[in-house]
Parts: C-alpha cells; sequence; structure tokens
C-alpha cells in the first residue's frame, strides 16, 4: 500500500498532511456481475454477495445465494479480505451506499451487480468504511445517486466522489478512537431502547390503574371501606345508561372494580360517530372546512 505523498494538495479545511483523492485514486471500484436466469445453474455454482446481505451491522451470511461463476469470472468478480462492498441501488435514496467490509467469511465468494467494490489501495479498509458511511449519512450518496423509483448511485459517479486521505498512521488513529465513540454511542442506544421499554411498560401500568381505580384513594371513606368485589361477582343486568358492575365477557378478563363503580359500554359513555368519507366531489365548494384525518391524531 502506497503513501498519499503525490496526491492532491490539502484543502485549507482539512488538517495539514491530508490530501483530497478521488474514490478511484484510493482504491479500485468495480461494479459486480448482473445476475441471469442462466447463471442460475453450472459447473461452477459459487456464492455470491447482494445488497440484502448488506446491513449497518456488517455482513449477513444468513441467505447466501448461488450463481455459475467461471474460473475467469471468480478472478475478475471474487472478493479478497478487505474489500469494502457498497449497496449500489436502493428504494430509498438515504439508504443507497450502505457500506460493510468483507472479512473472507465465505471462500470462493463473488458480488452481484446491485454491489460495488471497493478494493482500498491508499487507504486502509476500517478507514474507507468510516468515508463512506460518513458520506452516507452526509447525504453525499443520495445526491449523487439517479434513478425514479430505485435510486442508483452508479459505479462511476461513485468513483469521481471526493475522498479525504490522510497518512497511513493518522487513518489507524482515526479508525481506533471513532470505533470508542461508536462503540460507546451503541452502548448508549441500547441502554436508551431498554429506558424506552420500561417506560412502555409503566405507561400500560399507570393506564391500567387509572381505569381500574387503582391510581388514586377512593375520597369517600364508605366506599374506601366496603369490600372490593369482582366484576363477575356483581350483577349482570344493565341500567338504563348501558351500565353494568359486572365485566363484559371477555374470556380471563375479570377485574376487581372499586365500590360505587360500573361497567359501561363505549356508546354509553359517549356518542360515537364515524367521519365522513372523502370524495373528489367534495373538493371544492362553499362550505369548504378544515378537516382531521388519521395523519393529524
Amino acid at each position: 500500500m502506497s503513501t498519499n505523498d503525490d496526491q492532491t494538495p490539502s484543502r485549507p479545511d482539512l488538517p495539514a498532511g491530508w490530501a483530497v483523492v478521488r474514490v478511484d485514486q484510493a482504491g479500485a471500484v468495480r461494479l459486480g456481475r448482473q445476475r441471469s436466469p442462466d447463471q442460475a445453474m453450472g459447473e461452477h455454482l459459487t456464492k455470491y454477495i447482494r445488497a440484502a446481505n448488506i446491513t449497518p451491522a456488517g455482513i449477513n451470511l444468513d441467505d447466501l445465494l448461488e450463481m455459475n461463476f467461471t474460473p475467469a469470472e471468480q478472478q475478475v468478480f471474487g472478493l479478497e479480505v478487505g474489500d469494502v462492498l457498497l449497496t449500489e441501488a436502493s428504494g430509498s435514496a438515504s439508504q443507497v451506499g450502505r457500506s460493510a467490509i468483507w472479512r473472507g467469511e465465505v471462500q470462493p465468494c463473488c458480488y452481484q451487480n446491485t454491489v460495488i467494490r471497493f478494493r482500498p489501495h491508499l487507504t486502509t479498509p476500517e478507514y474507507a468504511l468510516i468515508v463512506f458511511r460518513q458520506m452516507a449519512v452526509s447525504g453525499a450518496f443520495a445526491q449523487a445517486a439517479r434513478g425514479v423509483g430505485i435510486q442508483h448511485l452508479g459505479a462511476s459517479r461513485f468513483a469521481e466522489l471526493d475522498f479525504p486521505l490522510p497518512p497511513l498512521k493518522e487513518q489507524a488513529r482515526i479508525v481506533a478512537i471513532a470505533d470508542q465513540r461508536l462503540t460507546e454511542i451503541r452502548e448508549a442506544e441500547t441502554r436508551l431502547q431498554s429506558a424506552l421499554r420500561l417506560l412502555d411498560e409503566q405507561l400500560r401500568e399507570v393506564l391500567a390503574a387509572a381505569v381500574a381505580g387503582e391510581l388514586v384513594a377512593q375520597r369517600d371513606e364508605e366506599l374506601s371501606e366496603r369490600s372490593r368485589t369482582p366484576a363477575s361477582a356483581a350483577r349482570a343486568e344493565p341500567d338504563l345508561f348501558g351500565q353494568s358492575e359486572r365485566a363484559p365477557n371477555l374470556e380471563g378478563f375479570d377485574p376487581v372494580l372499586p365500590a360505587g363503580w360500573a361497567w359501561s359500554r363505549v356508546d354509553g359513555a359517549g356518542e360515537v360517530t364515524l367521519g365522513r368519507q372523502r370524495s373528489p366531489k367534495h373538493e371544492r365548494g362553499k362550505h369548504m372546512r378544515p378537516y382531521l384525518r388519521v395523519a393529524n391524531v
């Protein structure tokens, strides 16, 4: 691996000793081979990587497919340890360029044309991965992508993008610190998700207590002293408002209500109406009014 001594001079916004090169100067860029039905069988069936195998957590090998790659094609499209693989296309521009490092998990292994292979020359795979992930989150890949419906990054457009290139020792230091910081972020995310799950559980518990009479103490001393009776043991006949001390007939659901409480049908507690159906004929008229839809709730 060579150094960046002869590359483009550093930009003013980059540290001294850094350079800016094209992606295809930092490493070799090649698009994978197109999948074809006539390659589904043959003497040289080989596992291959497609876009679905590239995840934010790395290469997913759970569902590797096979395609016929001749020995000559395996030389061209074969993967080597340290190759950086990127998704070439996606239905969402923000997902174009998702990247991961190939660690030689399966040998031999090739790749499809939904994947771009970057084979480093002037950079380490780990630093290149950081650069490509930054390009993804910054929107650089989304801006370079083209297409209607499916957004394509394209090997040629990817190859032309600017690649910030520090000295090799600096790359190693950047990778070490970035890995440490990203690990801390992932750990914080795990703790946050755990806290959010606890919040969801507490929300359910608070709401359940609120509708079961357990959230606040009963103010009427006489009521609070009376025994709490399972709803199924109370009278079942509703009154004129659809109220009953007995729980609805729900399997496995027999809560205990405080004395003085009663069950009611929803339409006994309030008026229930469905909104009016949207129709093109109502888009104009003398009585235009704002209206609420599901997205507003």
